[in-house]
């Protein structure tokens, strides 16, 4: 049995249609999508539906053909099975929770073998897309797993400043923010929590600011190229030049905001923002503030909005940012990478 509650969502598109709508494609709140087929089961109404929920990038995986309908469907996030009646009427319905065991459910997921290829081109998973392509050129000697270091820190930079950018945008819904913030609900104890908040972060931007590597040459000289939004690459690439013109003020600036909350004891899981004394929470916004106003696009305000003013998860996520950034602009410094926009001092 499932404790879910139903929800309301709106019909998107018709993905594939035989006297009546077989495939189905709909959004729910916070940018979740489900794949609907049309009910096997000859005793329901010709109207009764079952599907799965996905997020954007299981939905774009399926439009680029990475897994066929029947994956797409009962591996749904979450394990979030719905069944509903569509209404002739109204774009509108109103999603029923099912466990995955529901042998309706079961009887109506497709037999393998249908792709996105086999019916209409899925829209929402073409917006967004890519607008720039940015090459890093590469020489000297790596390691095979030093490309997916170098690229695991582009990333949760690139991440990172898409999210401060749309959060600051006043063309976002309260939905949206919400859905940013959600990233910064969950207690900070170690290394393992920064690792699923970068992942949370890439999530939620993988329909909004996708970005990709489309190609990888690793004899030296060789390069990495990727696809990319033009505005979060661009603030990735200032916030390496400004390292590059000022590291050592940026680093003092790091070095001191660490100590600090590593003195106070501010750096242990079961501390909270709500713990702090008033002149420590001064302090530290004080201390973050300095570090984020040499790192271009990093507004420290901003930050703190995103995790609902907690100002303690705000300062460990900004001290997680400048050392990925110390780390990403390590191989500029070491000669192994060279990119067109950036100067290295």
């Amino acid at each position: 049995m499932t404790n879910r509650e139903p929800i309301s969502a709106k019909i998107l598109q018709v993905l594939d249609w035989y006297e009546r709508p077989e495939l189905i494609l709909l959004e729910g709140p916070r940018f979740v999508y489900t794949l609907a087929v049309r009910s096997a089961n000859l005793q329901h109404s010709a109207n009764t539906y079952f599907g799965g929920s996905m997020s954007i990038g299981r939905l774009r995986a399926y439009a680029n053909g990475k897994c066929d309908l029947r994956y797409a469907i009962a591996h749904a996030n979450s394990r979030r099975f719905w069944q509903f009646e569509l209404s002739a009427d109204s774009a509108d319905v109103v999603l029923n929770p099912i466990p995955r065991s529901n042998p309706d459910l079961m009887a109506s997921i497709p037999s393998p073998g249908l792709f996105a290829r086999d019916h209409e081109d899925i829209e929402v998973a073409k917006s967004y897309v890519p607008n720039t392509i940015e090459q890093f050129d590469v020489d000297g000697g790596w390691d095979l797993g030093e490309f997916s270091q170098f690229y695991g820190q582009i990333e949760d930079i690139y991440y990172i400043s898409a999210d401060l950018q749309r959060f600051d945008d006043p063309r976002v819904s309260d939905d949206e923010r919400a859905v940013i913030t959600s990233a910064f609900d969950r207690s900070w104890s170690g290394g393992g929590s920064y690792v699923a908040f970068y992942r949370k972060v890439a999530n939620d931007n993988d329909f909004h600011s996708p970005l990709r590597v489309s190609g990888i040459e690793y004899n030296s000289p060789g390069f990495v190229k990727i696809h990319a939004r033009s505005e979060p690459f661009r603030n990735l690439m200032e916030i390496l030049q400004a390292y590059s013109f000022r590291e050592t003020e940026m680093k003092k600036a790091a070095n001191e905001l660490a100590r600090f909350m590593s003195r106070s004891g501010m750096n242990k899981s079961n501390v909270s923002s709500v713990l702090l004394l008033p002149e420590q929470s001064n302090r530290l916004f004080e201390l973050s503030d300095k570090l984020a106003t040499l790192l271009p696009g990093i507004e420290f305000s901003t930050l703190r909005a995103m995790t609902r003013n907690n100002v303690l998860v705000a300062a460990k996520v900004l001290v997680s940012v400048f050392r990925r950034v110390e780390r990403l602009y390590s191989y500029f410094d070491q000669g192994r990478v060279t990119h067109r926009d950036l100067d290295v001092r």
